[in-house]
Parts: C-alpha cells; sequence; structure tokens
C-alpha cells in the first residue's frame, strides 16, 4: 500500500470510528478523496486543535506534511514533517523519507542521505526502504562518494533483481565502477547515449577481482 492510500485509510478511520462524533474528520476526507489540494489544506488547518488528541494532532501533522509535499510547497512540507517528528509520530519513518525527497529537489546531498539513513532506521516498508537506498547512491554520486554509491547500488541491485526498475540500478553501479577507475567524462558521457544494458539484467555488476 503507497503512502497516499495510507493518508486516506488513516482520514477515513477517524471518520468513522464512533469517538469522534463530531466527525471533525469528515471535510478533509471528502476534499482528500476529490483531490482538492487546497481545500484538503484549508479544512485541516481550520480544525479545532481542542478537540482532537494527542495522536490526532501528531498525524494532522502528517498529513499537513504531505499534503503541501504533493503540491510542492516544499518548506511548508518540512515544517510540518518536523513537528510530526518532534512529536514521536507514529509515521515518522515516513516523513523522514520525504524530507529527504525534498532535499534530494533541492540538490542537498548530504542532508537528503540523513533523512533516508533515518526512514531506514525507523523500518519503513521495503519498497520505501529500497527506494532510499537507491536515492542515497544518487545522493553519494553526486558528492563522489563513490564506495557509498556503491555499497548502496549493490544492495538495491540485489533487492530489485526482477523488477523494472533493475536496468536502472545496474547502470548507475556501471557509472560508479567507471568513476571509480577514473575514465574520462567524456567517455562516460558516449556510454550513456550508446550502451545496451539489456544483457546486463542477468549479471551482477561489481567490483573485478
Amino acid at each position: 500500500m503507497g503512502i497516499r492510500q495510507i493518508v486516506s485509510s488513516i482520514i477515513t478511520l477517524l471518520v468513522f470510528t464512533t469517538v469522534f462524533a463530531q466527525d471533525l474528520w469528515k471535510d478533509v476526507r471528502e476534499a482528500n478523496l476529490e483531490g482538492n489540494v487546497p481545500k484538503t489544506l484549508e479544512h485541516l488547518l481550520s480544525m479545532d486543535e481542542s478537540k482532537l488528541s494527542p495522536s490526532e494532532l501528531t498525524l494532522k501533522d502528517f498529513i499537513l506534511g504531505f499534503t503541501y509535499f504533493k503540491n510542492r510547497q516544499f518548506d511548508s512540507a518540512l515544517q510540518w514533517f518536523g513537528h510530526h517528528i518532534r512529536k514521536q509520530g507514529t509515521l515518522r519513518g515516513y516523513a523522514h523519507f520525504y524530507q529527504g525527497e525534498i532535499f534530494m529537489e533541492r540538490s542537498e546531498w548530504m542532508e537528503a542521505k540523513q533523512q533516508y539513513q533515518l526512514a531506514i532506521k525507523h523500518q519503513v516498508p521495503r519498497n520505501y526502504n529500497y527506494k532510499a537506498r537507491y536515492q542515497m547512491g544518487v545522493a553519494s554520486v553526486q558528492l563522489k562518494h563513490w564506495n557509498s554509491a556503491g555499497k548502496d547500488f549493490r544492495y538495491v541491485e540485489r533487492k530489485w533483481r526482477g523488477d523494472l526498475e533493475h536496468p536502472k540500478v545496474v547502470f548507475e553501479l556501471m557509472k560508479v565502477e567507471f568513476a571509480k577507475r577514473k575514465i574520462e567524462k567524456p567517455a562516460i558521457g558516449l556510454v550513456e547515449c550508446t550502451i545496451d544494458i539489456r544483457p546486463l539484467m542477468l549479471f551482477r555488476i561489481g567490483p573485478t577481482t
């Protein structure tokens, strides 16, 4: 189940739980199901927090962060994800992951790696774990941390075998190995343009012995 479905399920649960007789989440749920981001934000921000339990308040923080993230309002997303994390919210692993995605968008490579590492530490589901490790590899390439990049890409290469994403990580591994062997940049560009990686899907790419 993807995070969007998880968020929708959480809101649905809150609406239909009898404890919440005033249906404080009903408008949020309906706007979310309609895909109406401005209305979702409006209802979230206008909720009477005095009527929310501590667990609901942390969930509200996360849902605000994720809604802002979907709307590419990254400063606000970081703010609300941060609130959720500081309150020890149950979805803080996801919050760290999406903070990592924001830092990747901003080319803030070290910050992105730190957030992905925290997401993994909080035991996000394996599809998020694998994506986090892949993104850590991409960030390490940008930092020219070739050994770290290779380690993360090799981990993901094993996990993604048989997946449609597998050729992508194989190709990243090739580039890392070329860089480690100090192949000139023009040569790397030529490989990127001309190589057919489909036969390489059958093999593990790693350091030669």
